[in-house]
């Protein structure tokens, strides 16, 4: 995210469904990241999703990501 964009106008600017808040562990920690999955990957992303280990990258962008159970409130 460039400096100056805020992370409310980066995922309004990609409101048309496809950005989704996924959750889940590394090397035991949990994590969370918001990514704009590509339109066309969106029911093979679905699928994976409900408990498999996968690369979040081979489906879209990765637009904030951090560490814990949730997102902080400010984003």
């Amino acid at each position: 995210m460039s400096p100056g964009t805020s992370f409310v106008r980066l995922i309004k600017s990609h409101a048309d469904g496809s950005t989704y808040l996924v959750r889940g562990q590394l090397d035991g920690r949990q994590l969370w990241h918001y990514v704009k999955v590509d339109k066309l990957k969106i029911s093979l992303f679905l699928k994976k999703v409900n408990g498999a280990t996968f690369d979040i990258t081979e489906y879209g962008t990765v637009l904030s990501s951090g560490w814990g159970d949730n997102p902080p409130k400010e984003i």
